[in-house]
């Protein structure tokens, strides 16, 4: 008689065994998938900053490049000193 409770108890680990294995499985399938679609979501969030960024630094480059023609219109004289001046410094700096 004890023998044939040992077979039932040990048949009902198996199933819960199973059982265990079965939702563990569903879990770790649900877990990938939420961990998936978070990084996913991420990435597209970094993708748009990362497109913001460009734009607004190209349109700040645009800016700047035509306030400096404008100043250059604007003053020729004191533009061309000035540069030549840089390049004076910046020739020094590069001998040493």
């Amino acid at each position: 008689m004890t023998e044939h409770n040992y077979s039932k108890d040990i048949e009902a680990l198996r199933k819960d065994l199973s059982r265990l294995q079965s939702d563990l499985q569903h879990l770790t399938r649900s877990f990938t998938k939420d961990a998936r679609m978070t990084a996913e979501g991420t990435v597209h969030n970094l993708a748009d900053q990362v497109s913001d960024i460009a734009h607004r630094t190209q349109s700040a480059y645009k800016r700047g490049v035509s306030d400096v023609s404008h100043e250059v219109e604007r003053h020729p004289l004191v533009s061309l000193l000035t540069a030549a001046g840089v390049g004076f410094v910046v020739g020094t700096l590069a001998r040493r």
